[in-house]
């Protein structure tokens, strides 16, 4: 039997066995293989995210929950692809999707400093400050920020709101109110001890729950549209061009068939 093979820039000839020219050819199929593996070998995917309460929630076990989760997992099982969740601190986590391959992250805030560091998804759900007050106090209607001031407005101590309004000429003692922790905020509003309280979309249900009330009993009168942000599912710029097709098609599936809706309005999310 004749035998061909490449050796450096030679041909060689054998008419037996070689096993410098098998090794070699053993050696340029590895490197070939390697070359491909990014998009070949694995279609697992990684997500990774931090635990931030209601979107991503780690459980006592160790198991994930939260409305972002759920999201996230329903986009999953639309598709083929396999997949697992890392729980990180925030910047470790910006890190790893950054500079591994078939890596998402989530819930990403979407700005100009990062529109072509990732491959976006699909938004998740919307973070929105805002007024809530008392459904009985139908006498509440708010347009501005300057009518907003007419009312004593509760917010917890240490709350990024807290900042944000007095930097908008709210005064402590006068037309805002500093509680030491958010059920206390809520307890107030209750009682009708303060007009409204500054809140958001996303913690309220859960901060009136445990402050033992019904979140039944309130109502959003005024959105701070300037400080809201989208938060978004995202990807390494250099994932799988056909895992990005994948899962922009589940995500879009998700929203035409309610499951997406379904989800937010099972964690008391409004959709915007």
């Amino acid at each position: 039997e004749i035998r061909l093979s490449l050796v450096g820039s030679e041909m060689c000839i054998r008419d037996r066995y070689c096993p410098i020219c098998f090794r070699y050819m053993i050696k340029i199929l590895v490197t070939f293989l390697f070359l491909l593996s990014p998009y070949c070998l694995s279609d697992e995917v990684t997500v990774v995210t931090e635990f931030v309460p209601p979107m991503q929630i780690l459980n006592a076990d160790k198991s994930l929950t939260g409305v972002c989760i759920e999201l996230v997992e329903a986009i999953f099982q639309q598709t083929n692809l396999s997949h697992n969740f890392q729980v990180l601190p925030w910047p470790r986590a910006i890190n790893k999707a950054k500079n591994n391959i078939n890596t998402l992250i989530m819930s990403m805030i979407r700005n100009e400093e990062r529109e072509k560091q990732f491959i976006w998804i699909g938004k998740l759900i919307q973070f929105e400050p805002d007024i809530m007050v008392l459904k009985s106090r139908e006498d509440i209607s708010i347009d501005n920020i300057e009518q907003l001031k007419a009312y004593k407005v509760g917010i917890a101590r240490g709350d990024y709101g807290e900042k944000y309004l007095k930097g908008l000429g709210f005064e402590e003692g006068k037309n805002l109110h500093v509680t030491v922790k958010h059920t206390h905020m809520w307890k107030m509003l209750y009682r009708e001890r303060i007009d409204a309280v500054f809140t958001n979309n996303l913690t309220s249900r859960d901060e009136i729950l445990i402050a033992g009330l019904s979140p039944n009993s309130v109502k959003k009168v005024f959105f701070f549209k300037d400080i809201a942000k989208e938060l978004y599912l995202a990807a390494n710029i250099d994932t799988d061009p056909a895992i990005i097709l994948e899962l922009k098609a589940a995500y879009q599936a998700i929203k035409n068939n309610g499951t997406y809706e379904r989800i937010l309005n099972k964690w008391g999310v409004i959709s915007s």
